[in-house]
């Protein structure tokens, strides 16, 4: 069971297992490629963002491919509780996710 629970919900782990190679990548390439924030258009910036955007989506995508593999949608109780996970779930993306947004940026 422990297993199952740790299959599904590993992947909200993504955005911070990330963040330091991002950081590296970052400040290393795309700041060189893109320009930083000060420049107007596609940046360093804008990369980031997307990036975060593309993580969060692969997040919710994984999560809800092994829940359905791991514990199906049979019942009412499973699906209030899939509904649930889900949401705390998109809370939890979206504060990371905003918080590695915020900490990558280039003035």
């Amino acid at each position: 069971m422990f297993k199952k629970i740790v299959k599904t919900y590993l992947w909200v782990l993504a955005l911070p297992i990330l963040f330091l190679p991002y950081q590296f990548l970052n400040s290393e390439v795309l700041v060189d490629k893109f320009g930083c924030g000060c420049v107007d258009g596609f940046n360093a910036n804008t990369f980031t963002a997307l990036f975060v955007i593309f993580v969060n989506i692969i997040t919710v995508a994984l999560y809800t491919i092994f829940y359905i593999k791991e514990f199906g949608l049979k019942s009412r109780k499973r699906i209030v509780i899939f509904i649930v996970g889900l949401l705390i779930i998109l809370l939890i993306i979206g504060f990371m996710g905003s918080l590695f947004i915020y900490s990558q940026m280039w003035d």
